[in-house]
């Protein structure tokens, strides 16, 4: 099992018109960063259950989506936010 940390900026998207929506701010892989590895202008619908992320990072990385799991959090909850 594969799993994902996704610190998700809501703030972005919705100043941009597009509520409900989230960005990745960042990405960590069982604790690995790689976010340099992603679209971080994708945006994906709050309420999809994860079905378009899940499909997006099995296509990146290359992992069945069965065996991606999510521990969702918030930029700010990272030590090293602000992200630079």
């Amino acid at each position: 099992m594969t799993t994902f940390k996704v610190f998700a900026d809501f703030e972005r998207p919705e100043h941009a018109g597009a509520s409900g929506m989230y960005q990745i701010e960042m990405l960590l892989k069982n604790g690995e960063d790689v976010t340099s590895q992603i679209d971080q202008g994708m945006m994906f619908h709050e309420e999809d259950e994860r079905k378009d992320l899940t499909e997006y990072l099995s296509q990146v990385f290359g992992i069945p989506k069965h065996e991606i799991s999510y521990d969702d959090q918030r930029p700010e909850d990272h030590p090293d936010w602000p992200f630079k």
